[in-house]
Order: C-alpha cells, then sequence, then structure tokens
C-alpha cells in the first residue's frame, strides 16, 4: 500500500494524526492562560498529576473538575479510536491483544497507538508515519521556540527585577513570575 485513501468522510489520515497528538498532549501538557494582572501563568493541565493531588481534604469542585476533564479526554479518546481504526484496522486488534485485562484504565493512562509506536508489530501504511514525522518535526520545532522565547523571558525579568523592585512586594511578585518562567522551561525541556 503507497498511499492512503480517505477512508472517513470528515477526518483525512492528517487530521487523524493531527488528533492524536492533541490527545496526547491533553494527557500530559502545560497550557498557558492569563491571569488578572495580564502575565503569562502556565498552568499545570496534567490530568494524571491532578488526579493524584486529589487528597482526601480535596473539595467536591476540585473532584468535580478532574473527573469532568477525564470523561472529556475519554469520549475524545473513543472517537478518535473508531476513526483510527478506518486507517489502521489492525490497530483493533492489536489492542484487544495488549489490553487483556478488564480493569478500565484511568484517562490518561489510554493507550493512542499512533503509527510511529505500531510500526513494527502492525502494518501500517507509510503516509500514516510520515504525517506523523512531520507533525512531531513541527512541534519540535515549535517547541524550541518557546522555550527561547522562555529562556529570554526569564533573563529580561531577572535584570528588571534588580533595576526596578524596590519594595518586598514588588520583589515577592518578580520572584513569583520568574519562578512561573523557570517551570515552563523545564516542561518544554522535558
Amino acid at each position: 500500500m503507497n498511499t492512503v485513501l480517505p477512508a472517513h468522510d470528515s477526518v483525512s489520515p492528517v487530521v487523524l494524526i493531527h488528533q492524536g497528538l492533541e490527545i496526547e498532549m491533553l494527557q500530559c501538557v502545560y497550557v498557558l492562560v492569563t491571569n488578572t494582572t495580564n502575565f503569562p501563568v502556565y498552568f499545570r493541565q496534567r490530568l494524571a498529576i491532578d488526579t493524584r493531588a486529589l487528597g482526601p481534604h480535596s473539595t467536591d469542585l476540585q473532584r468535580a473538575k478532574v473527573l469532568e476533564r477525564s470523561n472529556s479526554l475519554r469520549s475524545r479518546f473513543e472517537a478518535w479510536t473508531e476513526v483510527q481504526q478506518f486507517y489502521i484496522p489492525s490497530v483493533t486488534m492489536f489492542r484487544a491483544r495488549t489490553e487483556v485485562s478488564n480493569v478500565p484504565k484511568a484517562a490518561q493512562e489510554l493507550e493512542l497507538y499512533l503509527p510511529s509506536s505500531i510500526a513494527d508489530r502492525v502494518t501500517c501504511d507509510k503516509q500514516l508515519l510520515n504525517a506523523e514525522f512531520t507533525l512531531r518535526f513541527a512541534q519540535a520545532e515549535m517547541t524550541l521556540n518557546d522555550l527561547r522565547s522562555q529562556i529570554i523571558l526569564r533573563g529580561r525579568l531577572i535584570k528588571s527585577k534588580g533595576r526596578h523592585s524596590s519594595s518586598q512586594h514588588q520583589l515577592t511578585r518578580s520572584r513569583k513570575l520568574i519562578s512561573h518562567i523557570q517551570d515552563r522551561i523545564q516542561v518544554l525541556a522535558d
């Protein structure tokens, strides 16, 4: 097989891989949000960490938010796997063989079986592998650009802190912002 013809009405092979990478990121990504002071804050959206962080004293609202994100991720995963079987029919049998236990997995632990992870064990079209490579390469370039930007921003904030922060309140705020930027740098490097 040299080319993959669109097997699904509304999802092309490239869109399938792109959606798979989005789901993968939702399982373990940091998302940029802006707080009331309009400073960038990177909010941790890693579902596994948020789930583990729920302790005996967590509120019902905290548990509900984690459950809602988990359910949303699971429904996206299930919709994605339905389309995936059109393009990689053998992945259904492979998934059934590898996931033999009847214990349901948490949404963040669900295996996507993207073409690069199963190409040596399952018949997979080269166009899907090339699409994943191209998208992952673009993802890596974006991450490197973001990493460079964050390092430059951290350097400028450190210089600015020394020149312009005179009160304890300003110093604390500057340190907290620099700490957020450092956390983001670490996440991007990982």
